[in-house]
């Protein structure tokens, strides 16, 4: 579980990266105001939830809780983040992709469960310690 925390942490931020540098230098040119926000955003949780799971790693445990955290940051991050950047670029689809915009509370929901349950993590192990 360690190396999917550090693989899911280290090519999200490579991903982020690129597509800050992406929203900074060419997709500010052709976005509106409002779908560079929403690309912004998608964008910024794609970072921050990349860089927890490189932050996490450091007290990793193993465990059925430590699997629940990761598929929470993993799932909520790609729905979250993944359907916000998509959604910014939906005036350049063929077709409509607007029902996608469905997955992104849920995305937002598997992200705050993932920190309840890191958290719960946390006040566990302090119980532990004493």
């Amino acid at each position: 579980m360690k190396y999917k925390f550090k693989l899911f942490g280290s090519i999200g931020m490579g991903v982020a990266i690129a597509l800050g540098a992406f929203g900074s230098h060419w997709a500010k040119t052709i976005l509106s105001e409002t779908a560079l926000a929403t690309y912004d955003i998608g964008v910024r949780y794609l970072f921050y939830q990349s860089l927890a799971c490189l932050a996490l790693v450091s007290w990793h445990n193993k465990g059925k809780e430590t699997k629940r955290i990761f598929n929470s940051f993993f799932f909520g991050t790609l729905f979250f983040s993944g359907s916000l950047i998509l959604l910014s670029f939906q005036a350049f689809t063929p077709f409509s992709i607007k029902s996608i915009g469905i997955i992104t509370p849920i995305g937002g929901i598997l992200l705050l469960l993932g920190w309840v349950l890191t958290l719960r993590n946390i006040l566990k192990k302090r119980k532990e310690s004493f």
